[in-house]
């Protein structure tokens, strides 16, 4: 129940929707609970076995201001289709105001997990499972929206339903309503010990749901690379296993559910025949009237299915209980340190590591980074060379802010990068990334991520990344959409929009991950020759594997195991001992061999 306190946060705005709806529910009961005393009035008047003494019976006639009910029968029947009438009309706008609550609810809740999501640190989405997070941004936020419209109201009417049945009862027949509530405790109990033994079972299933969507996920953004391995039976299969779990897992949750629902239907009518056996014996020894019976019989019905409605209450209970705590899991993680109090400068671009050391939270041992000591003065292009895995990358990504270092600084301008606000880093140290990554939208829509520019920033940004040319020969230009994760679109096309959304803005510091890998030799010399001609005064970073794109650097860096093994420039390097000209003679060689139809070693 705790789980559920952050959820009434989301519902204030909507706590007087949800009142007037519970007003409106209390008033539907009465005029649930009127109809079997007129059923009875009907009933015992048309025998003429009516106690005028009873004191319900006698408080409508005093009422109405009538010695004798027997000429008003028309007038109870109308008030009993009105009663129905009014009652249905009721339930209508309860219905419809829950319904608008829990939308409101459940729209703010969602919000506050998208922005939450937003905030998380990059080590967070680098290990999430990206399925599991649409399912509960998405499937777990509809079951909680379900138990919101359908059974937050249901509880406080099954609660007024007991209480004044049994009250009114009372004041028929105190013997009768013994008999009338002598299983209800039963069925109450039964239910709530079940559903609160199933609930792993919703969280299981709710586990094997997750686990399928991120397969179809997975499958549907890599569906180019199944293609092109025929890996379609392989995906079958996986998926087909994951299928039948989640099927399996979900028919046992279903059986547990039927067995409940069988037995509380049993206890349920064994109730109502009991009342029935009970109230026919007392009727025929005069203590009650027919008419009594009758009603006894319509409030023993209100009385027992809604108990045995809490098992359907209790149900979604459970479900909504395993999604809010699915979604609370994701909001409890903490986001990413701002600091937004921290500092804005006005950043040149002249950045320095200072002895800096880095490796994952989770497995703190093994150092990425260790003793970096490198700077890039304002106006320098910095190329980073290594094999995978020397933590080329991981030095972007600490430029960037995305982690931070466990040993040493980074400074910009002298400021220390934690204490800069990390937006406004973010708005002067540009990233472009290995894998470049479109939104399914325009090439306007991803090249302005924003929607601020001007078409003519636009242009030109495309200009320098040298995709102006492949844009307008697309039929739409501009407009042209991309597809899902730019899909209709070769790698490198999809690396120079990506470059052109980097560089729209002016920006003090440009990372290129080895952003231009998926372009030919020629494109990429026309890009970087722009790039440079365009940013002269943005201190550049390349992190590249190709010493093409590295010789024309001011200053190259050589990384092996996480450390930096050789500084220098081109001229210096190809000819020193070491990495740099071992992967220099190498490439030549390969190079070489490919321009004279040979195979190299």
């Amino acid at each position: 129940m705790e789980n559920l306190l952050p959820l009434f946060s989301y519902m204030r705005g909507y706590k007087k929707t949800y009142l007037i709806a519970a007003i409106l529910m209390g008033l539907s009961v009465g005029f649930s609970l009127v109809n079997p005393l007129i059923l009875q009035i009907a009933v015992d008047n048309s025998i003429g076995d009516l106690n005028v003494e009873n004191p319900i019976v006698a408080g409508i006639m005093e009422l109405l201001k009538i010695e004798s009910l027997s000429g008003y029968l028309w007038f109870f029947a109308f008030l009993y289709v009105v009663f129905t009438a009014l009652r249905g009309f009721l339930l209508y706008f309860v219905g419809k105001l829950s319904a608008s609550a829990s939308e409101g609810t459940v729209k703010n809740l969602r919000d506050r997990l998208f922005n939450h999501i937003q905030r998380l640190p990059f080590s967070y989405h680098k290990n999430a499972n990206t399925g599991d997070l649409i399912q509960r941004a998405t499937s777990d936020m509809e079951t909680l929206k379900k138990f919101l419209a359908l059974q937050l109201v249901e509880t406080g009417k099954v609660a007024l339903m007991v209480l004044f049945s049994v009250y009114v009862m009372w004041r028929l027949s105190p013997r009768m309503t013994i008999s009338a509530v002598s299983l209800t405790p039963v069925i109450f109990l039964f239910a709530w010990f079940f559903f609160r033994k199933i609930q792993s079972g919703f969280e299981i299933a709710d586990e094997a749901e997750a686990e399928l969507s991120t397969v179809i996920q997975e499958n549907l953004s890599g569906i180019r690379v199944v293609k092109a391995f025929g890996a379609e039976g392989a995906q079958i299969k996986v998926f087909g296993e994951k299928n039948s779990e989640y099927r399996d897992k979900s028919y046992k949750l279903l059986s547990d559910l039927a067995w409940y629902w069988s037995i509380s239907d049993f206890l349920c009518f064994s109730q109502i025949g009991l009342v029935l056996v009970y109230g026919v014996y007392l009727n025929l020894s005069g203590e009650i009237t027919l008419g009594v019976l009758v009603a006894f019989t319509s409030y023993v019905t209100m009385l027992v299915w809604p108990i045995r409605q809490m098992g359907n209450i209790i149900a979604d209970f459970g479900k909504a209980l395993v999604s809010v705590e699915r979604i609370q899991m994701i909001l409890l993680e903490d986001e990413e340190d701002y600091v937004e109090t921290g500092l804005k400068p006005q950043i040149a671009g002249n950045v320095k590591f200072e002895d800096v050391a880095f490796s994952y939270s989770d497995d703190p041992k093994r150092k990425i980074l260790d003793g970096i000591n490198f700077d890039i003065k304002h106006g320098e292009v910095l190329a980073v060379l290594g094999k995978t895995g020397s933590g080329k990358s991981t030095l972007a990504h600490l430029l960037a802010g995305f982690y931070q270092p466990v040993k040493g600084k980074i400074l910009i301008d002298g400021i220390d990068l934690r204490s800069i606000e990390k937006t406004w880093l973010r708005k002067s140290v540009r990233l472009v990334l290995q894998e470049p990554f479109l939104f399914s939208g325009t090439i306007t829509e991803n090249i302005d991520i924003y929607g601020k520019s001007e078409q003519e920033q636009i242009f030109k940004a495309a200009k320098t990344a040298s995709i102006d040319k492949d844009i307008i020969r697309f039929e739409k230009g501009y407009e042209t959409y991309v597809g899902e994760e730019g899909v209709t679109l070769s790698g490198g096309q999809r690396q120079r929009i990506a470059i052109a959304r980097t560089i729209i803005d002016k920006a003090s510091v440009l990372i290129f991950d080895d952003s231009l890998s998926a372009l030919d030799a020629k494109t990429e010399r026309q890009v970087r020759k722009e790039l440079r001609a365009e940013n002269e005064e943005a201190s550049i970073l390349i992190i590249t594997h190709k010493i093409s794109t590295a010789m024309e650097a001011d200053k190259i860096i050589v990384m092996d195991g996480g450390r930096i093994v050789q500084q220098g420039k081109h001229d210096e390097l190809a000819v020193a001992d070491g990495l740099y000209k071992e992967i220099w003679d190498h490439q030549n060689t390969f190079n070489g061999n490919i321009m004279t139809g040979h195979r190299g070693n």
